[in-house]
């Protein structure tokens, strides 16, 4: 197990490249790369496997991302008087590159599968309502939204590879079959 976290020039590039993406100020971007590799060396010990070093540094660094955001947003809401509205969490995320990947998806569905996903998560209608309206009892149809959405997901795990954060944002995603009709970038 390696106890010293060594980065390269061209993967401390590719990480700052990463960072700045998604974060408009440049200096931003390398304050961030600094922390989250301070966080790195003080938790390499926590590393249990070499081979998954970069997918555990773009973790650190996607955590924090999200608390640089936390923390400007806090900023903000302190001086909430100057500004009208509070922007939501900024758009550093790939979510909307996926909203073209999975409604085609959906219609691939069973018929059954795809009524009780497109009423309930496209609609918005209650899990009480959808039973009602397809004569199920309410854990009979929450049952059916369930396995609708687990096939949805193996749809979508099967199109795409996806990196998420801890709160379900897409923040990367690469598009495996063309067929699908997602486009990674």
């Amino acid at each position: 197990m390696n106890s010293t976290l060594d980065v390269s020039n061209s993967f401390y590039n590719e990480l700052l490249g990463f960072l700045r993406k998604r974060v408009s100020n440049p200096i931003d971007a390398e304050d961030i790369l600094q922390d989250a590799l301070q966080k790195a060396t003080e938790r390499i010990h926590t590393l249990e496997d070499d081979t998954k070093l970069n997918a555990w540094l773009y973790q650190i660094l996607r955590n924090a991302l999200i608390d640089f955001y936390r923390s400007r947003s806090k900023a903000q809401a302190m001086n909430a008087q100057d500004y009208p509205t509070i922007p939501e969490f900024p758009e550093a995320n790939d979510n909307a590159a996926m909203i073209k990947c999975i409604r085609p998806l959906i219609d691939e569905l069973p018929d059954s599968y795809r009524e009780a996903i497109t009423k309930t998560d496209l609609e918005g209608q209650s899990q009480v309502a959808l039973a009602n309206e397809l004569d199920l009892s309410v854990s009979g149809a929450k049952s059916r939204l369930q396995r609708a959405r687990g096939l949805l997901k193996d749809k979508i795990t099967q199109c795409c590879t996806i990196i998420h954060d801890r709160y379900g944002n897409i923040v990367e995603h690469e598009c495996k079959n063309p067929e699908c009709g997602c486009d990674s970038d």
